[in-house]
C-alpha cells in the first residue's frame, strides 16, 4: 500500500480527572478493555495502563488512549473504548476532544516542491541542493479545528500528522464528537490521496 496509518490516538481533556481510580483492574472490571495489562504505573496524579494493543495515560487534565498495534480493528475500536471510558465517569467535566492520525506515505507522485512550484534555484541556494520541503495546513472539518503537518522523510516518502480538535463541554458533546472519529480519519485519507497520489 502507498500509505500506512502508523499510529492513532484519542485525547479527551477534562477538569479534575481522578487518575488514582484508573487501574488495570478497573479497566477490566468496567469492560473498557478486556486485555491484560503488560505495563502499569499508578500514582495519585498519573496512571498508565498498557496492553498489547492499547495504552491509557491519565493525569488530572487529560486522558490519552493510543493504539500500540495499528491493526485496522484496533483503530476502529478507539472511539468505542473512549466512549466506554467516559460512560464510567459521567460526572467528569469534559472540555474538549482530539483525534490524531499519523500516516507514512511511500512512492508519492507529488511532493511539496511540485505542489507549491517552489523556485528550485532560490531554495537550493538558500538551503542546499538536497533540501526537502514540508509544511503545515490549518483547516476546519465539521466542528473541528484541524491541522496537518507534512514532514519530508526519504526521497519519495512523507509523514503526515493530523490533529482534529473539538471544543465541547459535557459528556454528550464528547460522545457526539466521538461518533465522527471515522469521518475524520476518512477526511485525512482523502487529503493525502488528493495531494500526493492524484
Amino acid at each position: 500500500m502507498e500509505y500506512v496509518l502508523k499510529n492513532s490516538n484519542i485525547v479527551i481533556l477534562a477538569k479534575n480527572y481522578n487518575p488514582s481510580i484508573v487501574s488495570k483492574e478497573w479497566l477490566k472490571e468496567k469492560k473498557i478493555v478486556e486485555e491484560n495489562a503488560v505495563k502499569f504505573t499508578h500514582t495519585p496524579v498519573f496512571s498508565l495502563v498498557q496492553t498489547d494493543n492499547f495504552t491509557f495515560i491519565l493525569d488530572p487534565d487529560r486522558l490519552q488512549i493510543s493504539v500500540n498495534n495499528s491493526a485496522v480493528e484496533n483503530i476502529d475500536n478507539l472511539p468505542k473504548i473512549a466512549e466506554k471510558f467516559i460512560a464510567q465517569l459521567p460526572e467528569t467535566p469534559y472540555t474538549a476532544i482530539g483525534f490524531n492520525f499519523l500516516f507514512h506515505l511511500n512512492n508519492v507522485k507529488n511532493n511539496f516542491k511540485a505542489i507549491f512550484k517552489t523556485d528550485e534555484a532560490k531554495f537550493s541556494k538558500l538551503f542546499s541542493a538536497e533540501y526537502k520541503l514540508g509544511g503545515a495546513v490549518n483547516f476546519k472539518y465539521d466542528d473541528f479545528i484541524s491541522r496537518v503537518q507534512i514532514i519530508p522523510a526519504d526521497a519519495n516518502q512523507l509523514i503526515t500528522d493530523y490533529n482534529f480538535h473539538y471544543n465541547g463541554a459535557g459528556i454528550e458533546k464528547i460522545k457526539s464528537a466521538l461518533s465522527r472519529f471515522s469521518g475524520a480519519k476518512e477526511k485525512a485519507i482523502l487529503i493525502l490521496k488528493e495531494l500526493f497520489y492524484v
